[in-house]
């Protein structure tokens, strides 16, 4: 009788796992039967082709004031290539002409100014602003496009931070001709001396002057303003080293250009976990903040990829880094997204999430916590859950990519 009854429950545990077997092979199928009919191929990112192909987002695009190009990476060449060629298409269809990049704002101003022929060359090194090939021939690019153009249809750069005091501290030393010899004593100091060496006194010393910067005649100039809040920024940062902080004054910068200068509409450069609508890693985004101040006015484009190299930054001891390639294995796992991803019919798509509120099984597909692809400056690959259909409004996916 023991026997009997361990045979049928033998019988029944095997029915009931190819059951659910069965039933999870089926909602796989459903799942990439479903994405199949909505994906849109991608059959060049080259970004001296035509870019009539984007021509569907046209319609898609035209009522948003602040468009975020997220990466999955910060070193993937196809990324690189994709934002490219969806910042050609923003800037000569639907009249963009801010561009802020997760950067530092000083150094970018020198990216502008070589864009607006204000200088001839680029220099080597823009505190996080990725100086490749790619982004080389965008610059160019928007140089011959601001040749064409009046003043004020022009494209301007901005960065959205201050990245350490050098840069801010020079800036302001270079456009404040009234400063008391005091000030500028400290403001020399502070320029002057490494980010890493600098202590919580110096930074207090420099905290009590941005008062008098700020009822500085010549901040009533806006930018003269606007480096002073960079200022104000940095410091409030180093004193308290809470890491959501960064993501706030990114956003307060961006309402900022969007808000004090000829451009109305803006186009951000950053990583898919900054432009993120709701909180990815525990403090609320860049997005999130955009999301709850421009609502339906803001859009997030994420960037993804199953397998390839990244180029990646490996800190060392000093200041600086060495730049290496790690390779990603393709996604083995039903808990990624890639996994039902790669196995669609083209090999690099985008996909239109905006468009799947109501569809059947892309919405609850999309609503699902799952793994995406994001890996950090330094190629730790993330462990965070996300659900796609509530951070983002596009995805572009790449099945195999290259490190940039």
């Amino acid at each position: 009788m023991n026997i009997y009854k361990a045979v049928i429950t033998a019988i029944s545990f095997f029915v009931f796992f190819f059951i659910q077997q069965s039933n999870a092979q089926d909602k796989t199928t459903a799942i990439i039967n479903s994405l199949n009919d909505i994906i849109i191929p991608i059959h060049t990112v080259k970004p001296d082709s035509n870019i009539d192909d984007l021509g569907f987002l046209k319609q898609t695009l035209e009522n948003r004031d602040i468009v975020a190009l997220g990466e999955g990476t910060h070193g993937t060449k196809e990324f690189f290539l994709c934002k490219v060629r969806m910042t050609q298409f923003l800037v000569s269809n639907l009249g963009f002409k801010a561009i802020a990049f997760e950067s530092d704002f000083s150094t970018v101003q020198k990216l502008d100014d070589f864009i607006n022929n204000k200088v001839k060359n680029l220099d080597r090194g823009y505190s996080g602003f990725p100086l490749n090939q790619q982004t080389r021939e965008m610059l160019s690019w928007l140089q011959n496009y601001n040749a064409t153009k009046e003043i004020q249809n022009r494209v301007h750069l901005y960065g959205m931070e201050a990245r350490g005091f050098n840069t801010i501290c020079a800036t302001i030393l270079g456009s404040f001709s009234n400063l008391s010899a005091k000030n500028k004593a400290v403001l020399e100091k502070i320029r002057d001396v490494r980010y890493n060496a600098l202590d919580r006194d110096d930074i207090k010393v420099l905290k009590d002057i941005i008062p008098q910067l700020y009822q500085s005649d010549e901040s009533i100039n806006s930018l003269n303003r606007h480096y002073v809040t960079l200022l104000e920024q940095t410091v409030d940062h180093y004193l308290d080293r809470e890491y959501g902080n960064r993501d706030k004054y990114m956003a307060d910068n961006v309402a900022w250009m969007q808000e004090t200068t000829d451009a109305k509409k803006v186009i951000i450069w950053a990583h898919n976990g900054h432009i993120s609508r709701y909180p990815i890693y525990s403090v609320r985004s860049l997005g999130t903040y955009l999301y709850q101040k421009y609502n339906s006015k803001y859009f997030a484009i994420a960037t993804d990829f199953n397998e390839g190299a990244v180029h990646i930054s490996v800190p060392k001891k000093s200041d600086k880094v060495d730049w290496i390639n790690k390779s990603f294995p393709a996604v083995t796992s039903k808990n990624n997204y890639e996994y039902y991803f790669y196995q669609c019919k083209y090999p690099n798509f985008i996909i239109d999430i905006s468009s799947l509120k109501n569809h059947d099984v892309l919405k609850p597909f999309f609503s699902e916590d799952r793994f995406m692809r994001s890996v950090d400056a330094i190629g730790e690959l993330s462990k965070t859950k996300i659900s796609i259909l509530e951070n983002y409004d596009l995805v572009v996916y790449f099945n195999s990519t290259n490190p940039g």
